[in-house]
């Protein structure tokens, strides 16, 4: 089940930056098919990655399938420059993929077969190390696709949305507040 998860956050986290990148308006309809469609094709990938084999070659491996993906995210995170509207957040953000995608890929691989992270006596854990640098680098190619205004900062908390309810709930609890 574990790479399940990688396989699914991974392929919608390039959905995110193919759609981020298309310029189009944000539309709940197309974004909930387009998510249950990629979802689908990552855990189908995720469940069949030692079934499915083109000359002896496990196609989708999860070797193949992060590396590929981690690259196509990587190109449409450098491709996003050139539609970024906040240069400061995008420049954080690149900076702070730039680091954490090599040390997540490091400790991947460093956890495998044996590998120099691999021992249940190491201080620091191969897998650990993947998983949290891995959420970060993803964290900031999050935020990469979001300069381009596709959606907020995860960070902005002046941008938070208040339901149009909430809003006017606050707004009665304040007319009636003490001066």
């Amino acid at each position: 089940m574990d790479i399940l998860g990688v396989y699914v956050a991974l392929f919608v986290l390039v959905a995110i930056g193919v759609d981020a990148l298309s310029g189009k308006t944000r539309n709940g309809g197309r974004e909930l098919v387009c998510g249950s469609v990629v979802w689908l094709a990552a855990f189908a990938t995720g469940i069949h990655r030692n079934d499915i084999r083109f000359f002896g070659v496990k196609l989708f491996d999860s070797t193949y399938v992060v590396v590929i993906a981690v690259t196509i995210a990587s190109l449409l995170a450098l491709f996003t420059y050139l539609k970024a509207k906040d240069y400061r957040r995008y420049y954080f953000a690149l900076v702070s993929l730039g680091i954490a995608a090599p040390i997540a890929i490091a400790g991947g691989l460093g956890d495998r077969f044996g590998g120099f992270l691999a021992s249940p006596d190491a201080l620091i854990q191969g897998h650990s190390v993947w998983h949290s640098f891995g959420a970060l680098g993803m964290l900031a190619a999050y935020e990469i696709f979001a300069s381009t205004g596709y959606d907020r900062s995860v960070f902005d908390r002046g941008s938070a949305r208040i339901p149009r309810a909430a809003a006017g709930i606050y707004r009665r609890a304040q007319s009636h507040a003490p001066r």
